[in-house]
């Protein structure tokens, strides 16, 4: 038997087995820039409307989002996407929040993709956040200038955020672990928390017309880093590291430095200027970079350098052992949960280790191979499918309350 039944202004659809919920999933995190929460969003917004049978999602977007970006390519049955005029974060936008409170119904499911979660006049009747990290409640110079306040504002948007959403999805144990410290005087706080790890979709995508035609980019062997240039990145520090890399053998003179993102304003102080010109000529940056000629940087790349302070997952890790490439991180956060493996984990501060690390792989086969076979097994713990199921067990459990 199937009937429909007007519950306000939504119809919610129920048979014998299944009732349909309606998920409004709060996408204005999406920025025109290539960033991990962006990634985060569009992929799991494509797998959800996959794998769900019983749900219709409603997924919000900014108006300043470029009519181009690809998260207009989803087409769906069951996702409906809405332009609403709401920044990423700020006070104007909690403001504006309570506007378009009003088409969230209480039979369905308030869900905020990003750690940003509305502060608003009144709570939602079933919410979820998801939070990412903690980076800058911890460590509030990361956001550059007027840190003090901005941190101010931000701690008031996560404590509204624990305490009243009703489930809390982190993506990472390391996420988890830091709400729970900070939190600690909230009853119960770890009940209410999944974690639900992210993943990478590289391995599906076709790479640039370079590989087609038999080209690289870059003639040299070359160490990548990906991600946006911000002080938690440690990009002065993986310079140095190189810089001592490079020094270390005659035959290190032939690598090069590939960074992979854009400037960000809270990143104030790094000029390449400070670094002598011989290195210069063997670090290139590449601010604009789609995601077919990132494959093509990851498949060609010689390993992955990543010595970030601090992370909510490390979303360029799982990409690099995705497509087989050795990763060398942080033994800090987030980074050690993905790599598993202390031989290629250094102290984001210990520019010698790492030095020495790189120029192990430049040196050692078998411990190259052990890398990159390491790089693939696990990898295998990751997928949008499998973080697409788990964000829907959270869903369900609103169901069999």
């Amino acid at each position: 038997e199937i009937r429909l039944s007007l519950v306000g202004s939504e119809m919610c659809i129920r048979d014998s087995n299944n009732i349909f919920m309606k998920i409004i999933l709060d996408g204005t995190g999406i920025s025109n820039k290539p960033t991990g929460l962006g990634v985060y969003i569009y992929q799991l917004v494509n797998s959800l409307c996959q794998i769900s049978t019983n749900c219709i999602f409603e997924l919000w977007i900014s108006t300043s989002l470029n009519n181009k970006h690809k998260i207009y390519s989803l087409d769906y049955p069951n996702l409906n996407i809405e332009k609403i005029s709401l920044n990423s974060i700020g006070p104007l936008r909690d403001l504006k929040f309570n506007y378009y409170k009003s088409r969230i119904t209480d039979d369905s499911i308030f869900h905020s993709l990003s750690s940003n979660f509305p502060l608003t006049f009144y709570p939602f009747k079933h919410s979820v956040a998801t939070i990412h990290d903690l980076k800058f409640i911890l460590h509030p110079t990361y956001l550059g200038r007027l840190y003090k306040l901005k941190t101010a504002y931000l701690t008031k948007v996560f404590n509204n955020g624990i305490k009243h959403a009703d489930r809390i999805i982190c993506i990472s144990k390391s996420t988890r672990n830091d709400l729970i410290t900070y939190y600690r005087s909230i009853d119960d706080i770890d009940q209410k928390i999944s974690v639900v790890p992210l993943a990478s979709a590289l391995k599906k995508l076709p790479e640039d017309k370079n590989e087609a035609s038999g080209n690289t980019i870059f003639d040299k062997p070359y160490f990548l880093f990906v991600g946006e240039f911000r002080p938690h990145k440690n990009i002065d520090g993986m310079i140095s590291a190189f810089k001592k890399f490079y020094m270390m053998d005659k035959d290190n003179e032939n690598f090069l430095f590939v960074i992979v993102g854009s400037k960000h304003a809270s990143k104030t102080k790094f000029q390449m200027s400070d670094f002598s010109s011989e290195i210069l000529n063997n670090i290139i940056i590449m601010e604009d970079v789609d995601d077919h000629q990132l494959v093509h940087l990851y498949n060609n790349a010689f390993a992955l350098l990543f010595l970030s302070h601090y992370e909510g997952f490390g979303l360029p890790i799982v990409e690099a052992m995705e497509l087989g490439k050795p990763v060398i991180t942080s033994n800090v956060s987030s980074m050690p949960e993905l790599v598993k493996n202390t031989d290629y984990m250094v102290d984001p501060n210990d520019h010698i280790a790492a030095a020495n690390m790189m120029n192990r792989l430049a040196v050692d086969k078998e411990f190259y191979d052990r890398s990159v076979n390491n790089s693939l097994m696990q990898s295998k713990n990751y997928s949008w499918m499998k973080t697409a199921s788990e964000t829907l067990s959270v869903y369900n459990t609103f169901s069999e309350q």
